[in-house]
């Protein structure tokens, strides 16, 4: 979308991209279908066959692709392969993200430690999806993160039916395309106090019951929401107790002051600096 000429056929097969397409799409499809294989056997040799009859012992979305008897094998590895291509970038940029914020901000840091040891102990135990939704000030953070770096900075629809909106006065016809501007919503000043501070509080339970749940929507909404969403949120969660665990980090100055590049996706346009030290609490192992 941003570099316009690769959308011409002749230059993307010439200038080399297309053929990394196919290298990238080939390495992550032959994952996928090793992954499925695996799953597949493992499910096999535990005597797993119904998705109904299991369903509290089955703990992955590739298991329920698998076991829901709805779609062929080849479907199953398309769907896996969303699951990973939808997710993994993101995961790292949100993840980072939620690291750099606890650096800048040190009281949260702690707090978010301590969660953790109350939660998990101060051993080096297995994260379970119980535990990460005991969790709340990481999920505090976490969301925190998205609302001031989403994911996306905006989002398009086409209306299949026509639609009117504010009792009438737009009316939207079929097969218009509509824009969202996430990172617009999520800094609006009529939804948001302060929305270039970064400041986890605004999600306490306390606050959010206070605002309207459709101004914070790094996912989307409705059907079209992420596909990989639940998987990012606890691959993110688990890295970063797994770090926090091992390290103190510190950065200096504000978040606010480092620049933003807005495109497709929100990043910082000129990376950023962190400090990582061992923390001293020892970890067993």
């Amino acid at each position: 979308m941003i570099k316009w000429w690769l959308q011409i056929p002749v230059l993307y097969w010439l200038l080399g991209e297309k053929k990394k397409e196919d290298y990238y799409i080939k390495t992550v499809t032959e994952m996928s279908s090793h992954i499925v294989e695996k799953r597949r056997i493992a499910l096999n040799n535990e005597g797993v066959r119904n998705l109904k009859e299991n369903d509290e012992k089955i703990m992955n979305v590739v298991d329920r692709y698998i076991l829901c008897g709805e779609l062929s094998p080849q479907e199953i590895v398309w769907e896996t392969f969303s699951l990973f291509t939808t997710s993994q970038e993101a995961s790292a940029k949100v993840a980072s993200g939620v690291l750099l914020f606890l650096a800048h901000l040190p009281v949260w840091q702690d707090k978010v430690y301590n969660e953790i040891v109350a939660v998990l102990g101060p051993g080096d135990s297995y994260v379970h999806e119980e535990d990460l939704k005991k969790l709340l000030y990481l999920d505090m953070v976490y969301k925190e993160v998205l609302r001031y770096l989403p994911i996306a900075a905006l989002i398009q629809r086409t209306v299949e039916d026509e639609i009117a909106i504010k009792n009438g006065e737009y009316v939207l016809s079929a097969g218009t395309t509509v824009i969202i501007p996430l990172h617009g919503l999520h800094r609006d000043p009529r939804l948001w106090e302060d929305p270039d501070e970064a400041d986890p509080g605004r999600f306490s339970p306390e606050n959010v019951k206070q605002r309207d749940p459709d101004t914070f929507i790094p996912f989307s909404l409705g059907p079209m929401d992420c596909l990989g969403r639940v998987y990012a949120v606890s691959l993110i969660k688990t890295l970063v107790v797994w770090v926090l665990r091992r390290a103190v980090l510190e950065a200096e100055g504000n978040i606010r002051d480092l620049e933003l590049h807005v495109a497709i996706s929100v990043k910082f346009a000129k990376g950023y600096n962190l400090r990582v030290r061992p923390r001293l609490q020892n970890v067993s192992k």
